[in-house]
Formats: C-alpha cells, structure tokens, sequence
C-alpha cells in the first residue's frame, strides 16, 4: 500500500467518518454540484472537529467555502476561508492542507477582482506549499497567478508562464493531473483572445471543452464555452456565435454560479446586438444586470463598492449596464 493509504488505515473510525466526509464534497466539487457540497462540507468540519483531526478542520471548511463560492455566497465563502487557514495555521505541523486552503481562497478573492490581495494569497500558498514539499498548491497557485495575469491584461506573462506549468502538469499523475489539464487548457483559449488572436483561441476553445466535456467538469465546460462563443464572435461568425452562447447560457444558469450567468449573458447581448437582435440584447442584458445586482447584494458594503467600482469589472460587463 502507499503510504497515504496506510496513513488512512490508521485513523480512528471519527477520523475516517470526516474523510469520507470530504471525498464525497471534493468528487461533488469536481463535478460542478455546488448546491450539494454544503451539507457534507459543513458536516465535515464539524466531525474533524469532533475528532480533532486537522485534516478536516482545514479542508472541512475550504470545502464549504468553495461549495458557498460556486452558488455566489462569497461573502460567506471568504470567512470560512479564513477559518480554514487560521485551523491550518495553528495546528497543521507541516502546511499542506493549509496552502491549499490559502489557494482556494485566492480564487475566491480573484472573482471578486480583489487582483492585488489575490495575489499576495497565491504566492502564499505556493511559499506554504514549497514549504510543504506539496506540488498541488505550488502548480494550482501559479496557474491562478497567470489567470490573475490574464484579467489584468498581462497576456505576455501569462503566455511565457504557460508552457512550463503544462510541463508540470504532463508529469503528474491522478486528479491533479486533470485538474490543472483542464484550467491550462482553458487558459490557453483566454490567452490568445486577449491578444486578439481569435483563430488560434477557437481552436485552444474547442480543445479545452472536449478534454472538459471528458472529465464532467460542468465549470470549465461553461467557461470553455464561453471561450470558443466570444472566439466566433471576433471572427465574424456571427450565427455560430449565437448558437454556441445559446447553448451555453442554459448550462450557466444550471450550474447556478452567478459569474458565469452574467459573463455568458453578456456575451450573448453583445453578439445578438452584432446580429440586429436587439429585443434579444436587451433580454441577455436584463438577465446580467440580475445575476450581477443579486450577488452584489450578498457582499459587505465595504466589498461590495469595491467589486462595483472595479475595472475589471467594468471591462466585462460594460454592455450589461
């Protein structure tokens, strides 16, 4: 046996409980299911509580966290984050589960475009995960670092940092492997359409959703699909545009994450107004301005005035005002 499965061999049976625990939030996670990730993550944190195992009171409510992200409770989200990294910081002898942790809540902040503490997050958790000798939170905080990039229109460091992580990822094996597959993939079609290379993005586009599609990835099938319809658009494709963002408006509103609705909606209003639709517009607008104004509503007022005021912000949902 590995050593990790020998590691899990030897909890109590509380400890096992909380594990399982966590499997069944990571796997529902992975699949896009937010909604049913709170109750097991909560769960979680409270049985590693109970049995005083740190792995959970760390992940337990990093888990919750992300679960409340992916429904558009950020706000919530960011003080379970904290929780989890002062658990981390405070009990967990060598930082792993920690810098992790500090990684997820990076994420968390970045949809906020909260850019700069995001930032500093990140590197954080690649120090932590250096620390650590765990290459899970150094690859997943330098892949956020280039999306981070990517948002603040640093497309030619985030080109020059690409191929180095897909290395990274290529000599990996398991979940991880996947998972950075599957954001590098969709970082590749971003890169190149904010450069203005629309050819090359639809071809990155359609690459990312196949290896999406294959791993049931439900949030990077929406972004890439999102990719491939604004990559058609810049092309000129006009009506495979609109059938590209038809299709991918439902699947935003089902998967429930309020920053992909409003994103996809927008792209959508920009590509029916091209088409002369402009009922169709004003439809996708009003369905952005919705999704942006209810989650703005979860916010503190001191964050929500910032996310408001951001220009990132801005420069994504321009024609939804």
């Amino acid at each position: 046996m590995t050593g990790e499965t020998d590691a899990v061999t030897r909890l109590g049976m509380p400890q096992r409980t909380a594990r399982a625990r966590l499997i069944v939030v990571a796997r529902a996670q992975d699949a896009g299911d937010y909604e049913r990730v709170l109750a097991p993550a909560r769960k979680g944190a409270e049985l590693g509580e109970d049995a005083a195992y740190v792995e959970a009171m760390i992940s337990g409510p990093a888990h919750l966290g992300l679960g409340l992200a992916g429904v558009g409770r950020h706000e919530e989200a960011l003080a379970t984050f904290e929780q989890a990294v002062t658990q981390g910081a405070t009990f967990e002898v060598e930082p792993r589960f920690t810098s992790r942790a500090t990684a997820m809540w990076a994420g968390v902040l970045r949809e906020l475009f909260e850019i700069e503490e995001a930032r500093r997050l990140n590197e954080h958790a690649i120090a932590l995960g250096e620390e650590a000798r765990f290459p899970g939170s150094q690859v997943s905080g330098k892949i956020d670092l280039l999306l981070l990039d990517v948002i603040a229109g640093e497309v030619g460091r985030a080109e020059s940092a690409w191929p180095s992580l897909w290395d990274a990822a290529a000599q990996t094996k398991g979940w991880h492997q996947w998972l950075w597959t599957t954001r590098l993939l969709h970082a590749k079609a971003e890169i190149p359409l904010g450069a203005g290379r629309a050819e090359q993005a639809l071809e990155a586009a359609l690459e990312a959703l196949a290896t999406a599609e294959r791993y049931r990835r439900r949030k990077y099938v929406q972004a890439s699909r999102l990719s491939l319809g604004r990559a058609l658009h810049d092309l000129g494709r006009i009506e495979e545009a609109l059938a590209e963002l038809g299709r991918a408006l439902p699947g935003a509103q089902e998967l429930a994450h309020p920053p992909t609705i409003w994103s996809t909606a927008v792209a959508l209003a920009r590509v029916r107004a091209d088409a002369d639709d402009d009922d169709g517009a004003e439809e996708a607008h009003g369905l952005a301005r919705r999704a942006l104004d209810q989650f703005a509503t979860g916010l503190s007022e001191t964050r929500r005035a910032r996310f408001l005021a951001s220009p990132y912000l801005e420069a994504e949902i321009t024609l939804a005002r």
